[in-house]
């Protein structure tokens, strides 16, 4: 039988309080775990890195969204980022800016989830396939109007980091 992943959960006040698996969080609003958000923004061409996730997954499948990961059990939320960038795109972090945190309570499930932006210094991505269906790019100071099929939480970012602090 395969392992399952283990997630820190955590009070309101994000302290953690115990773990529980991945099928466990996902199944109970009442148990809440951590997520981290981001996307790559390219300076050069003040664009942020869209994805199509893959229609193989649970939670937005098929709609437009910034990368995410759990933290795992004892991971810290950059710890989390950096191995999410890692997984997803290929590339090792060089910098990073946390821009805020919030909860996204859901029928299934409740997450802590701290978003970031990954700034791109242009070496080449190998994506996770079975992650990302497909990739593009978006200019920030078009952001607020984008509407092509985004996710829930990628909404929330959109609507909520001040994008002018980017540019």
């Amino acid at each position: 039988m395969e392992k399952q992943e283990t997630f820190d959960i955590v009070n309101e006040k994000d302290e953690v309080i115990g773990t529980a698996t991945r099928e466990e969080c996902h199944n109970n609003p009442n148990i809440i775990h951590r997520v981290v958000h981001f996307t790559l923004f390219d300076k050069e061409n003040s664009s942020v890195l869209f994805t199509k996730r893959s229609l193989k997954k649970k939670f937005d499948a098929g709609k437009s969204v910034f990368l995410g990961e759990h933290l795992l059990t004892g991971e810290t939320y950059e710890d989390a980022v950096t191995r999410g960038v890692k997984e997803e795109l290929g590339i090792d972090l060089k910098e990073v800016k946390y821009f805020c945190t919030t909860s996204f309570e859901q029928p299934d499930q409740t997450e802590i989830a701290k978003f970031y932006l990954v700034y791109w210094d242009h070496r080449k991505m190998k994506f996770d396939f079975d992650e990302v269906e497909d990739i593009w790019w978006v200019k920030a100071k078009n952001l607020r109007n984008y509407n092509d099929n985004v996710g829930y939480m990628t909404r929330y970012w959109i609507e909520n980091i001040d994008w002018n602090k980017v540019l």
